[in-house]
């Protein structure tokens, strides 16, 4: 069969959720009903390995085999840093000891056990990198393996959001991407990439998310009249800011930001 005709499944993984989206490809690519399924904290289990357990249940129940997948991870699961440009870095162990660096000075402990990678970036500016545990992308892996998928794409839903409205968001702007528990805040200045921080939410319906996005603004000396992008996959949070003057909303399933 054409790579152009495989059916595919796009999925979102989480520590509290997971959904699972089958696209029929051929001629006219169907997108079919979204699965959803909440997974429930075990105590001493990390939600990762519930999320992937469950992601295994729901393929051998529908007896899933022999196509493509993408899967965006939670900001929960990631971390971030932004590196900066360093000459003598293109050979590939080279930005890795450059990453191991700027992780663990950021996080401080030992990333031996992450699975780095960082994005291509322009030439002579700082780019992002992320880092994500290897025992989740090996996990990932044999799942694949095991029911004869091919893995297509595995990325922080931070860069998949990143990347399909890029053209939208511009050269100056401040990112704000809200998921279940956090915030992902990412700032460009010129074009270029001038932070990346994630922020801890102990209530998202009740967050103050305009407060927090004023005060990223001040800590990393953005302008006041910064165009702030906001995304969520929570409706709810979209519908309570979609009317402010404040935000340029990114909505899910849209290829145009609405001011």
């Amino acid at each position: 069969m054409s790579p152009l005709l495989r059916n595919r499944l796009s999925v979102a993984i989480c520590p509290t959720q997971i959904s699972i989206t089958p696209i029929q490809r051929g001629w006219k690519p169907q997108i079919l009903k979204t699965d959803v399924i909440n997974i429930l904290p075990v105590d001493g289990v990390d939600g990762w390995k519930l999320a992937l357990a469950a992601l295994s249940e729901w393929l051998e129940k529908n007896q899933v085999s022999k196509v493509d997948i993408v899967i965006s991870v939670s900001g929960s699961l990631v971390r971030y840093a932004l590196l900066p440009w360093v000459e003598n870095t293109h050979k590939r162990s080279e930005l890795l000891t450059l990453m191991h660096i700027h992780f663990e000075t950021l996080y401080g402990e030992p990333s031996m056990n992450w699975t780095m990678v960082a994005e291509q970036g322009k030439y002579g500016k700082p780019r992002i990198a992320c880092a994500i545990d290897k025992d989740f992308v090996f996990e990932i892996e044999n799942i694949c393996k095991s029911f004869k998928i091919k893995l297509i794409l595995l990325q922080p839903y931070f860069m998949s959001v990143f990347n399909h409205w890029r053209r939208q968001i511009g050269e100056q702007a401040l990112l704000c991407i809200v998921e279940s528990d956090l915030c992902i805040f990412a700032s460009l200045k010129n074009g270029s990439w001038n932070s990346i921080r994630s922020h801890n939410l102990f209530d998202v319906r009740q967050a103050d998310i305009k407060r927090l996005c004023e005060r990223e603004i001040v800590l990393q000396g953005l302008g006041s009249q910064e165009n702030i992008f906001l995304h969520s996959s929570n409706s709810e949070i979209l519908m309570k800011y979609s009317s402010s003057q404040d935000f340029k909303i990114l909505a899910t399933g849209s290829d145009t930001a609405k001011k």
